[in-house]
């Protein structure tokens, strides 16, 4: 695994729920990785299946969090391993 420890939080939005990790990669950058989900409201419960955006922020390169890089196909093998972390989580 190229991930160092990682952090966890979330926090809802526009009737959605951000779930974030926050960790290293295996070359030392500080990345942010968020998935915009439906969950239950009641029990903060996400439905992983109802994603409606992603985020990823290489916090060392880009510490304003200004650029979103979670779209980019050179990036997919990190959002693919970040996704299964933080569902894992």
């Amino acid at each position: 695994n190229a991930l160092q420890s990682a952090v966890f939080s979330q926090w809802p939005k526009s009737g959605f729920m951000g779930y974030n990790v926050i960790t290293r990669l295996g070359d030392g950058s500080l990345v942010r990785y968020t998935e915009w989900v439906e969950y239950n409201s009641t029990t903060n419960v996400p439905n992983w299946s109802q994603l409606h955006g992603t985020e990823l922020y290489n916090r060392t390169e880009d510490p304003g969090e200004n650029w979103n890089r979670a779209n980019r196909p050179e990036n997919a093998a990190v959002v693919s391993e970040l996704s299964g972390v933080l569902h894992g989580g």
